[in-house]
């Protein structure tokens, strides 16, 4: 529906990217509990993608490294007190390890978080080929400026 509205209004389009929220581990799907919602990753290769639509420069991870990426709210010290404690994720695909390059905190939007949460994992492809997904979103990054009555339709 959003691609047809944009080709129907001739409204252009830099970047387009469709991306998966994982669950580190199956058996966190049903951790309902307000404000212990369960960390959630993408892959890399998306968390690339969505960093390059936004003018930041790509990660890489090395083989069975992760590393985090933080909403812009989040203090240093709140990074570092999870980071302490999270250095190594075992998931249903195997286990990982926080790389050198332990955090990243660029804006990239509210959606890349799981409900509760100001952190999320960025997991290899591979690994996140073998977990459970959650959530799927979309974003879209628009050649000209639109109006918001526009954006909003």
């Amino acid at each position: 529906m959003v691609t047809e509205f944009l080709v129907g209004e001739g409204i252009a389009t830099n970047a387009d990217c469709t991306f998966s929220l994982y669950l580190p581990n199956r058996e966190d799907f049903h951790s309902r509990v307000k404000h212990e919602f369960p960390v959630v990753a993408i892959s890399l290769s998306d968390y690339n993608a969505i960093r390059e639509m936004l003018g930041y420069k790509t990660v890489t991870l090395e083989e069975n490294e992760f590393t985090t990426q933080w909403h812009m709210a989040v203090t240093t010290d709140e990074q570092e007190e999870f980071i302490r404690s999270h250095a190594i994720v075992d998931t249903d695909a195997g286990r990982l390890t926080l790389s050198e390059q332990a955090s990243h905190q660029e804006a990239m939007g509210e959606t890349l978080y799981n409900s509760y949460t100001q952190v999320v994992y960025v997991f290899p492809d591979n690994i996140c080929q073998n977990l459970l997904s959650v959530n799927r979103n979309r974003y879209i990054q628009i050649s000209e400026e639109i109006s918001y009555s526009d954006a909003a339709a």
